[in-house]
């Protein structure tokens, strides 16, 4: 008969044994670039105040002394606040919504598609007349006449007056 004892495990990975990880924070300060130029302007006017209070000046004047310099400071917050405010203005006027091609009329149309984003390639476009339709890309707007280029690389030029309708295909994949 054969003697049973144990036996160790096969695979042992011997590991050592090390602590469990403490649960604190590991960031404990933080700033705010907002407090910190608030607490400048705080020390800026405590340090004003003190020199104001070190020299001998009369209660009178050194009350002239901080009320203009408190006016200053409101005149300075305001004078921020309107260029914050007219920098928001240039950014929305920089952003400004374009109009939908839909809704603009057959001349915006045609400007349009000849300034088309050079980023992109030319869109595609078919202008209707009364008798005929163009499909093509938009080459030229000059004397109320507009080129159009055809696929087929031919160019035909039409009166303004005889467009009715102005169509962007789209980009082709």
């Amino acid at each position: 008969m054969s003697k049973k004892r144990s036996q160790e495990p096969l695979l042992f990975t011997n590991q050592p044994i090390s602590k469990t990880p403490s649960n604190h924070n590991m960031q404990e300060i933080y700033t705010n670039r907002h407090e910190r130029e608030q607490q400048k302007e705080d020390n800026h006017i405590v340090e004003t105040k003190k020199r104001v209070k070190k020299e001998a000046i009369p209660d009178d004047i050194s009350m002239d002394v901080t009320k203009k310099e408190s006016k200053s400071n409101q005149e300075k917050s305001q004078s921020n606040q309107e260029k914050s405010q007219s920098n928001q203005k240039k950014s929305r006027s920089s952003m400004s919504r374009v109009k939908p091609f839909k809704e603009m009329n057959k001349v915006e149309r045609i400007e349009y598609l000849l300034n088309f984003p050079k980023v992109l390639p030319p869109a595609p476009c078919v202008i209707y007349t009364a008798n005929n339709r163009y499909q093509g890309f938009l080459t030229e707007y000059a004397d109320n006449r507009v080129t159009i280029q055809s696929p087929d690389q031919s160019s035909n030029t039409i009166l303004l007056e005889d467009i009715k309708n102005v169509i962007m295909i789209g980009i082709k994949r």
